[in-house]
């Protein structure tokens, strides 16, 4: 009876022994573990917005080239998905779908009002970092610009109205 006493004893002061040793390896480890998978998911966040951005810049591209070939923003789309662009995405093939069943492009959209403020956002931020001045000034400063009293009025208008909105 003393000796499986005696082996216990042991074997509980050696276990108390290795992990007072090995407990701030573990928390070592675990920091780093968790500091590690933190980071990852940073990197992961911030690639998928460049992905989203470089795709939309590309599309917006391989759009503006269609059109100096002549053709159709529908027949651009069509023509992207038939020769199974995948790095465009599914929205894609969906709205090439959509087209080639009788729609037009803008159609195509499911909510033109949401996707047209989202397409906006987005080229604000692809070319413009998010920037309303820059985009603005850049118009501006287009010499084919051609901006009337009126357009200019309105312009005006909804500034002073966001302005008095900010106070």
């Amino acid at each position: 009876m003393s000796l499986l006493k005696d082996l216990f004893g042991v074997q509980e002061e050696l276990l108390r022994s290795l992990l007072a040793h090995t407990m701030p390896a573990l928390i070592w480890m675990a920091a780093i573990g968790f500091t590690a998978a933190f980071l990852y998911g940073v990197y992961e966040d911030i690639s998928r917005q460049l992905r989203r951005n470089e795709i939309a810049r590309c599309f917006l591209q391989l759009l503006e080239v269609g059109l100096k070939q002549g053709r159709s923003l529908e027949q651009t789309t069509v023509s992207l998905s038939e020769q199974r662009v995948r790095s465009l995405g599914v929205h894609l093939h969906l709205m090439a779908g959509y087209i080639e069943r009788g729609l037009r492009f803008e159609q195509a959209l499911e909510d033109r009002a949401r996707a047209g403020k989202s397409a906006f956002l987005r080229v604000l931020e692809t070319f413009f970092d998010g920037s309303l001045e820059k985009a603005v000034a850049a118009h501006l400063s287009d010499p084919g610009a051609e901006i009337g009293p009126d357009e200019l009025r309105r312009l005006s208008a909804l500034i002073r109205e966001a302005k008095r909105k900010e106070t």
